[in-house]
């Protein structure tokens, strides 16, 4: 199994479509995010269209750069550039491996013990690319590298809300949380029962 795997999973699951909505009620603090993280799932990329399928070779869809108007700053700029999500990449695929819902798929269980780093990296890669920077993603397709780790939609939503929940840590706005959610969330038909 690739080591790459873990660096897509992240990616995917970081892309929860569902947790940004869920962690920015106003009602944080009476509800745990596992519970938050459980509700609506799909919400996010449905009602942002955001559920179509993957471009036909696999490769991420760059929708980053063709959204943003012309004289406003790229998603990729308005997080911090590749500094912030280097660092976000790393935290997400550290939590992620230490998270023993996501550990008890022994798939899952079996891709975390290998070399985190080169995940940590291609995530990094990936949502520099997706988020409008100037990076190439170069690993192989969600489909592809998640295709014999039998990810669940509850695991999915684990990764979800792992991923918002680092980009609150790491002091990252509501509305970049959402739009990078959304931009991963597009992965997840490729990565969910693979």
């Amino acid at each position: 199994m690739s080591s790459r795997i873990i660096l897509i999973l992240a990616s995917a699951f970081l892309v929860l479509n569902t947790s940004c909505s869920l962690f920015e009620s106003k009602n944080d603090s009476a509800e745990t995010a596992e519970a938050a993280a459980k509700k609506d799932a799909d919400n996010i990329a449905t009602d942002a269209g955001l559920d179509t399928p993957p471009a036909a070779d696999g490769a991420p869809v760059d929708t980053a750069k063709a959204s943003s108007p012309v004289n406003e700053k790229s998603l990729f700029d308005r997080i911090g550039g590749k500094t912030v999500l280097t660092k976000f990449s790393e935290k997400f695929v550290d939590a992620m491996a230490a998270n023993p819902k996501l550990l008890a798929n022994p798939k899952v269980a079996e891709a975390m013990k290998k070399d985190l780093t080169n995940q940590k990296t291609g995530m990094a890669e990936y949502l520099c690319q997706v988020s409008g920077g100037p990076c190439k993603y170069k690993g192989p397709s969600m489909k592809e590298a998640h295709k014999s780790l039998g990810i669940t939609a509850d695991e999915w939503r684990t990764m979800g809300g792992l991923f918002i929940k680092t980009l609150r840590e790491m002091n990252v706005g509501k509305n970049e949380r959402k739009e990078l959610a959304n931009l991963a969330s597009m992965s997840k038909y490729d990565i969910i029962g693979q």
